[in-house]
C-alpha cells in the first residue's frame, strides 16, 4: 500500500479540479482579444451556484492570463472560502519571451520537457502572480496539457506546493518535444519517485503528493469495444453511465487496496461557456454539461463523499480527522 492506511478506509473524497483559462473556440484556438466569458459569466452565475447547492468546493487552476485580468480577480476572490484556487501553468502565456507566441496561436509545450532553468522561471512567475493577487500562496497545480515531469515537481516542492494534479492514469501525451507517459500510474493518490518516474510511487511517503485525475480502464466503452479504453470522470468525454462506472471501479480498488476513495473530476472552465471550447457550441450544450454535473454530484452525493478542495487531499493524507478548509482569507 501507498500511504493509504493513513485516512479511514471508510473515508470517500470528491474533488472537481477545472483548468481555469481563457476562452477559446472550437478547434481550441484561443481568442484574441482574449475573452473570458466563461469565467466572468459562467462560474458566478451558473457553475458555482450548482456546486454550492450540493455542497461541492471546486478547485479552479489559474493560467497566468486569468489572473492577470481584473475582472476575473474580482470574480474570484468573491467566491472566499466556496472554492480553492491554484495555478495552472501553459508555457506560451507564461511571460517568458522564447516561449512567446501569437495570442491567436495555440502550442503543445510541455512544462516539463522544457530546460529546467525556462521551467523553473515559469512556476515561479506564476506563483509570484498568484501571491501577488491573492495574497496566500498557492497550494495546488497542474500543468498545462498535463506536461510535468519528475523536473515539474522537483520546482513545485521547492516553492512549497502540496498537491500536483498532472497524472492521467493509462495515457501517453506526445508531442515535437516527446511525450510524458503515465500510463501504468496508480488512480488514487500517491507519492511520486521523484528520483525516477513521476507516474511511479516512492517508498518516502513525504514532499508533493500527486492526485490523478480520474481515469480508468473500461472494456465496456460504446467507442472501442473490448478494448481498455481511458474512460475519464469528466462530463464532456463520458456518459453518465460511464462516469458511474468510474466511481464504481475507484471504489472497487480502493477495496482491493484496503484504501480511501478520492475521485478526481477534471475539466476547463470554458466547456461551461457556449462556443468557448470544441465541446459546448450552444447554451443547450452547456445546459446538458450541468444537468451531468447535477447528476455526478447527486450521485457522489448518495455515496456519502465528502466534498474537498484539491490540496485538502495533503491533509488528509496525514490525519484521520475530518479536513479543515484551506484558510484563504484574501478571499473572505
Amino acid at each position: 500500500m501507498i500511504g493509504y492506511w493513513r485516512m479511514s478506509l471508510k473515508s470517500k473524497y470528491f474533488v472537481v479540479s477545472l483548468d481555469t483559462e481563457r476562452d477559446h473556440g472550437p478547434g481550441w484556438r484561443p481568442t484574441h482579444p482574449a475573452r473570458f466569458r466563461s469565467i466572468l459569466e459562467s462560474i458566478p452565475k451558473s457553475f458555482q451556484p450548482l456546486c454550492d447547492r450540493y455542497g461541492v468546493r471546486p478547485t479552479y487552476l489559474l493560467t497566468t492570463e486569468v489572473m492577470a485580468d481584473p475582472s476575473c480577480q474580482e470574480v474570484l476572490l468573491a467566491l472566499g472560502s466556496r472554492a480553492e484556487l491554484g495555478t495552472h501553468l501553459h508555457m506560451e502565456t507564461s511571460l517568458i519571451d522564447e516561449f512567446r507566441v501569437s495570442p491567436a496561436q495555440r502550442n503543445d509545450y510541455f512544462s516539463g520537457l522544457c530546460p529546467e532553468p525556462a521551467e523553473r522561471m515559469a512556476l515561479e512567475k506564476i506563483t509570484t502572480l498568484f501571491i501577488d493577487v491573492f495574497k496566500t500562496p498557492p497550494r495546488s497545480f497542474r500543468a498545462g496539457r498535463y506536461g510535468a515531469t519528475t523536473q515539474t515537481l522537483k520546482i513545485l516542492q521547492d516553492l512549497k506546493y502540496w498537491v500536483d494534479s498532472s497524472v492521467t492514469p493509462g495515457i501517453r501525451w506526445k508531442n515535437r518535444q516527446g511525450s510524458v507517459d503515465f500510463r501504468d500510474a496508480p488512480r488514487l493518490p500517491f507519492y511520486p519517485d521523484l528520483t525516477n518516474h513521476i507516474a511511479q510511487p516512492s517508498k518516502d511517503e513525504t514532499g508533493i503528493l500527486e492526485v490523478p485525475v480520474s481515469i480508468v480502464t473500461d472494456s465496456l466503452s460504446w467507442r472501442w469495444p473490448f478494448i481498455d479504453y481511458p474512460v475519464w470522470l469528466r462530463p464532456s468525454h463520458s456518459s453518465r453511465n460511464e462516469m458511474r462506472r468510474v466511481l464504481d471501479t475507484l471504489e472497487r480498488f480502493a477495496e482491493e487496496h484496503e484504501s480511501p476513495v478520492v475521485a478526481n473530476m477534471m475539466f476547463h472552465s470554458m466547456e461551461l461557456f457556449p462556443n468557448a471550447s470544441p465541446y459546448a457550441s450552444t447554451q443547450k450544450d452547456v445546459d446538458r454539461y450541468l444537468d451531468d454535473l447535477s447528476f455526478i454530484f447527486e450521485l457522489v452525493k448518495s455515496r456519502n463523499y465528502q466534498c474537498i478542495g484539491l490540496s485538502e487531499v495533503k491533509s488528509c493524507w496525514f490525519t484521520r480527522e475530518e479536513p479543515k478548509p484551506i484558510s484563504q482569507t484574501a478571499h473572505a
